[in-house]
């Protein structure tokens, strides 16, 4: 699944109108059948667990905890935390963080995320989850199915959806010779009692029909639709990774528990031909107003895999008959031009993605094909199931001539990232989600280290800023997860396992490993582990197992004394990442290393790949690591000169940050602003830009420093350091929102480094220009622009006005982003109203992507509250995937948007707060870290006043406030105490030739 985060869940998976959608949305019944057969082995119980859709979600009381909609009520009866709670209004923080902690001991057995999730959000600190001896550790686990050697052989599946007529919104299911119990609605099970117990290897058959609702949520199996010629077309879908295929069949709804599927649909005979997984066997057949199909049956594969749609969709593109492989583009009618692209994409990507594995498709079973479908509505972003993959419409469709570079690149990298799922994920799934990371960590590196050889677009090179360095950010926090979690049970943890953590970490620990055993036995090793076990479930230790047999067979780990499973071991299963400190002797030229865990106290090591370049001994080419560092500290071999400068971690292949000592740091910032610039691995000194930023956020690094530092960016041209300059200075755009004299300070600074580099690419693109050129000219012209620069902010307004005067001048396709936002941040209502219509009219979801988005640029105040309620109204003409990025977008667009935003929200709570779900509480919080001193004061007044918050709402308001304010005048202390204020400032950036004092270079 491609990565995304929705923000409409509830406790159980769940969103938050599944309860109220019998009102506030149409529905649609289905009519299913379902057959299922298992056999016994070893299992000598008179009772058999089989998860069964849940139709309505209906919260217990105490599960609905984390979000305070049913712990208000809990806490009525509990005086002592509802006396803590009410006091907390007046005494935030101490309260708060008490009674934090005494709920999480009241009800951590019942959800972890109160104390992870909440309390990693509002103030950095995390209460881990359950011991294993815990007398509470077996409610935990009781999320989870009994694994004793279970077999489940087949299911047979037939679906009806209906479009028409009223129907009751219920599902409803019934067994045969069996004694059944209530569904169990907290842990989703449902228990089938048999009279006597099951024989050992003894095959057992269950059928059961039901009916059940086709909601509007994007979860299970769900309704969507698209307009053609102004009438609405419906058509039923599904999303089932990771817990939903339960809302669409009863199953044994876990990875490990594989099986074959025959899969028949019942369908209006007017739609097209359903799609399923497989092909169809056979034509359909009618019956009565339907048609029915039924589709070849599965190779073994897990629930949340399998896909149905029923719908009037068309292929765009279909593959010949004679192909090995079966390929087809499908979409609604009126995008029928849009799918070239991804057709080629996808026939190539299947071809470089079987030869590296030695591993064809076409070898996994001879009925699978291959469908790529675009959907109108899907939360996902993408979705693998095997032979059937689903996408958000603007993720897979591109136009020639209308879509941007940056879109082609997304369309490109996604298709990859599913295809890689056709083998990791679909052939070989692991066993738990507890190791997601063998899904997505490998289709997210090969999203990057394969799409280069289907269209060239330096992907690869793009790796290390686009996700290292990102999820480096994130994995410093203290309440992260680390890679393989044995604690993930409930449907709220195992959502917490689709986060950067598993996409972007998992892909950058593959590729270090990749590096540290060599590309070769990596291909040959990943090759050997998907052949072992295929059509199985896999744990991290077969893959471990694997690697090592071919890396004894290439003799490519002889020189280290150090397993794969040690080294993998060290990465995955524990949280964050250490910081290299770097010491040089310069009397003797001895360099001393050491590592400890970056931003906490813990006495954590791990198996960290050192290599390392410098100026009398340049080597930036070999990534293969010179030694492996098990230990806390370490004295290299190698000397270098008194005057020398030492670059570690070559190509930032290693996960990990590095600090040197104040020689060294000068000797570098000497360096890159000198002739050695280039003698420096661009991959390097992008690295050191991110290090810096980051260092110095966290206070190990001073300003004057770092601003000494990144002057080099005046002179620097390449794309990676500036990637790592932009991503570091909107950080500190966005953490400096609360002092307008330092944000204007640091626009002045900012503007001066880049002028060079906006004149250097101009404004329109030139011929023979490759695709990393074109990105890198989009990502100039949105940084200068979003820091107002004068060239940008006019060249900007002349396209806008071109195009307002004649829409048949259509802006430049890769000048749009920032031509529309800052076309309309210059403008007026007029402006806005003009993109608004184009956004309702134009036939090209991408571009209505890019103009919805630049929506929130405008600084016209009551069309952004109108845009507001548009995005948050039951009615909304904007798709349910795309509100929390308009309401992020807004608020970003500028400074004053936050009081907009903010003022907003207060004044309307319930449509807010019914609108974004448990993504309410976490919006508030956003807002409030933006706030300078005078915001938060006034919305501590608008809390008080405010009686519809609920009392987590008010306390996790209370607590950022507190947060806020501190973090405010901890900086403002620390600027003072640097003697750094706005003028001192202005001189270590702007004079660039400024000549600071040579430290003595001593040890």
């Amino acid at each position: 699944m491609w990565r995304n985060f929705p923000a409409f869940y509830n406790q159980s998976g769940e969103p938050l109108d599944a309860e109220n959608s019998d009102e506030k949305r149409s529905t649609s019944k289905s009519q299913t059948k379902w057959e299922c057969c298992f056999t016994v082995s070893k299992f000598h119980l008179k009772t058999v667990k089989c998860i069964i859709l849940l139709l309505r979600l209906r919260l217990h009381l105490i599960f609905s905890c984390w979000m305070f909609v049913g712990l208000k009520t809990i806490l009525h009866t509990i005086p002592i935390v509802n006396i803590l709670l009410l006091l907390s209004g007046m005494y935030p923080f101490p309260l708060a963080i008490i009674t934090s902690i005494l709920l999480s001991f009241c009800f951590a057995e019942y959800d972890s995320k109160i104390s992870a999730d909440w309390l990693s959000k509002v103030y950095g600190r995390v209460i881990r989850p359950l011991p294993s001896d815990s007398p509470h550790q077996h409610l935990k686990s009781s999320y989870r199915l009994p694994y004793q050697g279970l077999d489940i052989a087949h299911y047979k599946i037939l679906v009806t959806p209906y479009f028409e007529g009223v129907k009751t919104n219920t599902f409803d299911g019934q067994i045969d010779e069996a004694k059944t119990n209530p569904i169990d609605e907290i842990f989703d099970f449902w228990t089938i009692n048999f009279d006597d117990s099951l024989p050992v290897n003894d095959e057992v058959k269950i059928e059961i029909s039901y009916n059940g609702i086709l909601h509007n949520n994007n979860f299970g199996f769900y309704k969507s639709y698209y307009k053609e010629d102004g009438k609405i077309k419906w058509l039923a879908t599904t999303q089932f990774e990771p817990t939903h295929a339960r809302k669409a069949f009863p199953c044994f709804d876990e990875p490990q528990y594989k099986s074959r599927f025959t899969i028949s649909v019942r369908r209006p005979k007017h739609f097209k031909p359903s799609l399923s997984n497989m092909k169809m066997n056979g034509p359909g057949i009618p019956d009565g107003d339907f048609t029915r199909e039924t589709f070849h049956t599965t190779p073994l594969m897990s629930t949340y895999l399998i896909a149905f749609i029923i719908s009037e969709l068309e292929p765009t593109n279909i593959s010949s008959e004679h192909e090995k492989n079966h390929f087809a583009i499908w979409a609604r009618p009126g995008a029928k031009n849009q799918g070239n692209y991804a057709f080629n994409v996808s026939k190539a990507a299947i071809k470089h993605l079987g030869e590296y594995f030695d591993l064809p498709f076409s070898s996994m079973d001879p009925n699978l094909k291959i469908d790529h479908v675009s959907m109108p509505d899907f939360n996902a972003g993408a979705m693998e199931n095997w032979g059937l993959v689903i996408y958000r419409e603007p993720y897979l469709m591109y136009e020639e001539g209308e879509s941007s570079a940056r879109n082609k690149q997304f369309t490109a990298g996604i298709m990859v990232h599913e295809s890689a799922h056709f083998w990791f994920g679909d052939l070989v799934t692991c066993r738990w989600w507890s190791e997601t990371w063998l899904n997505e960590g490998f289709a997210e590196y090969f999203n990057y280290h394969i799409t280069d050889k289907v269209d060239s677009m330096n992907l690869t090179y793009q790796f290390n800023v686009n996700k290292l360095q990102s999820v480096l950010y994130e994995d410093q926090r203290f309440a992260e997860l680390p890679l393989t979690n044995p604690n993930i049970n409930s449907p709220e943890d195992i959502k917490r396992m689709f986060s950067p953590i598993t996409y972007d970490k998992g892909s950058s620990i593959i590729k270090m490993m990749c590096d540290f055993i060599g590309p070769e036995t990596f291909r040959l090793g990943v090759g050997r582990y998907l052949k072992e076990m295929k059509y199985k479930s896999s744990l991290p230790e077969d893959l471990f197992r694997n690697l090592q047999a071919q890396a004894d067979i290439d003799r490519s780990l002889e020189a280290y004394n150090v397993s794969v499973a040690d080294f993998m071991i060290s990465w995955t299963e524990q949280d964050g990442f250490p910081l290299i400190s770097v010491f040089v002797d310069r009397k003797s030229g001895i360099v001393k290393i050491a590592q400890k865990r970056f931003l906490r106290q813990k006495h954590e090591l791990w198996y960290v790949p050192i290599t390392w370049s410098s100026k009398s001994n340049l080597n930036f080419d070999n990534v293969k690591p010179k030694f492996i560092m098990k230990e806390a500290k370490h004295t290299l071999e190698e000397k270098i000169a008194s005057d020398d400068w030492i670059v570690l971690n070559i190509q930032q292949s290693g996960y990990y940050r590095i600090n040197y000592d104040n020689d060294t740091w000068w000797l570098l910032s000497k360096a890159l602003s000198g002739e050695d610039r280039t003698k420096i691995h661009p991959h390097n000194r992008a690295q050191i830009v991110n290090d810096v930023f980051q260092l110095t956020k966290e206070n190990i690094l001073s300003y004057k420093m770092a601003y000494n530092i990144l002057k080099f960016l005046e002179f620097e041209d390449d794309y990676a350091p500036w990637a790592a300059a932009f991503d570091g200075f909107k950080r500190m755009r966005s953490l400096t929102y609360s002092n307008p004299k330092l944000c204007k300070v640091i626009k002045k600074n900012v503007l001066k480094l880049i002028e060079p580099l906006v004149k250097k690419v101009g404004f329109e693109e030139q011929e023979n220009e490759n695709h990393l050129q074109k990105l890198f000219r989009m990502e100039i012209l949105n940084f200068a622009c979003l820091f107002q620069h004068e060239g940008c902010y006019k060249q900007a307004k002349i396209l806008f006005e071109n195009y307002k005067k004649d829409p048949s001048r259509k802006i430049h396709k890769n000048a749009r982003e920032f031509a529309y936002c800052y076309g309309i941040k210059q403008g007026n209502e007029e402006d806005f109203e003009l993109l608004w219509k184009k956004y309702l009219s134009d036939n090209l979801e991408s571009e209505k992507f890019t103009i919805l988005i630049s929506l929130g640029c405008s600084n016209v105040k009551w069309k952004l509250e109108k845009l507001l309620l548009e995005v948050l109204s039951v009615e909304s003409r904007v798709r349910l995937h795309n509100r929390q990025k308009v309401l992020d977008a807004i608020l970003i667009g500028d400074y004053s948007h936050v009081q907009i935003v903010y003022e907003f929200i207060f004044d309307n709570v319930f449509i807010t707060r019914e609108a974004l779900g448990n993504e309410f509480t976490p919006m508030i919080i956003n807002v409030i870290r933006k706030m300078n001193l005078k915001q938060l004061e006034n919305m501590e007044s608008m809390l008080n006043k405010n009686i519809h918050l609920t009392y987590w709402e008010m306390m996790s308001a209370n607590v950022s406030i507190y947060l806020r304010r501190d973090y405010i005048k901890l900086q403002n202390i620390r600027l003072r105490d640097e003697n750094f204020e706005s003028k001192q400032i202005i001189v270590s950036i702007i004079k660039i030739n400024i000549t600071l004092k040579q430290p003595k270079l001593t040890g």
